[in-house]
């Protein structure tokens, strides 16, 4: 399983997601240091926080949200629920759509 591992902190998430879209890599988990418990299996990314890839992307996301959700994702990570990090990742980077290939007959993402 694909770990992402990162400070605790809304950049750092935010260095994350940047993380992932550079490595084209989408972790099944993300978490913060302090509450990662190491699995059997885990391959491990530890995420470093980078002011500017954390800026790019809340830019980024600033651009796609309505004015009226700018701060949605902010704030959800503010709350403090327990995995809201996956939450909010899972929000700004979707998994990739998943479709039915007719001529092959078989399922693909793309």
């Amino acid at each position: 399983m694909i770990v992402f591992i990162y400070d605790g902190t809304f950049d750092g998430l935010l260095s994350a997601v940047f993380t992932s879209y550079d490595l084209k890599i989408v972790p099944e988990k993300i978490m913060a240091t302090n509450l990662y418990n190491h699995g059997l299996f885990d391959i491990l990314t530890n995420v470093s926080t980078d002011g500017e890839k954390s800026s790019r992307v809340w830019k980024s996301l600033q651009k796609k949200l309505s004015p009226r959700n700018y701060q949605l994702p902010f704030h959800a990570f503010l709350y403090g629920r327990d995995e809201i990090d996956q939450t909010i990742f899972n929000f700004i980077r979707p998994f990739p759509p998943t479709i039915f290939c007719r001529s092959k007959r078989k399922w693909q993402t793309q």
